[in-house]
């Protein structure tokens, strides 16, 4: 009888300890509003899909947030002070440094130039060409546009803010930027007052459409595992339809209530 409780007790210590032990990973966050905030509910989308996807797959996640210093997230994450960083566009330099996630945690958001009525007209990556364009800190905008900058083509005035970008734009600073369709709309609704917004408008057709993924860095050895199960949960919730029921989510601007 004692052999049996005993037995019974160390089975129950093994099943509670896959929870209780589940390792913690520790992923560096920024502010991108409608898509991931501290001040919404589970962080907002992105920070919602990657937390699932990672306990799909039975490990814990623990998020730092960085506010709009998505340099420095990007930075602590590739040094290993941190196990990884959300969400990101692919761009190859990082490679070097980061895993990606093969299953996309956003997809098909359109970048758009947007500029001041009367001020030029802007509908691809030449029109850019010799003019002042503000840009986030940190952030890749496609091959062209990257090359262009570093031909100094595009003069890129770069800081941690969208809506400071299209503060500056409003009073002449830069001549235009590139944003994210869904990000504008939730600067241009909820940040400008109606006689600025109604000045600004954007280019014909988006100059990219973009995939984001989550990064893990190199340096962990563990972090080349973590990434396919990563990618092992992100499938399941996309296939069992929870990823498609967050999106409505994100659409309806739940995690914002």
């Amino acid at each position: 009888m004692i052999k049996k409780t005993v037995f019974v007790f160390a089975l129950l210590v093994l099943v509670c300890s896959g929870n209780l032990f589940a390792e913690n990973i520790i992923l560096g966050n920024g502010e991108w509003k409608p898509y991931q905030s501290k001040d919404f509910k589970n962080g907002g989308f992105c920070t919602d899909v990657v937390s699932r996807a990672f306990k799909e797959s039975g490990y814990n996640t623990e998020f730092r947030w960085y506010g709009g210093a998505w340099k420095r997230a990007y930075s602590e994450a590739a040094q290993n002070q941190i196990d990884g960083t959300l969400v990101w566009s692919y761009k190859e330099s990082r490679e070097k440094e980061m895993y990606y996630s093969k299953e996309s945690v956003l997809d098909g958001k359109k970048d758009y130039i947007y500029f001041v009525k009367g001020n030029g007209h802007f509908a691809g990556v030449e029109d850019l060409y010799g003019k002042r364009i503000g840009g986030i800190l940190g952030y890749t905008y496609g091959k062209e546009v990257d090359k262009a900058i570093e031909d100094k083509k595009i003069n890129m005035d770069r800081t941690n803010s969208e809506v400071n970008n299209f503060k500056k734009m409003l009073i002449g600073r830069i001549d235009c930027l590139i944003c994210g369709e869904d990000v504008a709309d939730e600067i241009l609704e909820k940040q400008l007052t109606p006689e600025e917004k109604a000045k600004i408008i954007k280019s014909p057709e988006p100059i990219r459409i973009v995939t984001y993924h989550l990064l893990l860095n190199r340096i962990k050895p563990e972090n080349k595992v973590l990434i396919d199960k990563f990618d092992e949960g992100l499938k399941k919730l996309k296939e069992s339809g929870v990823y498609q029921d967050l999106l409505s989510r994100l659409h309806s601007g739940w995690y914002e209530k």
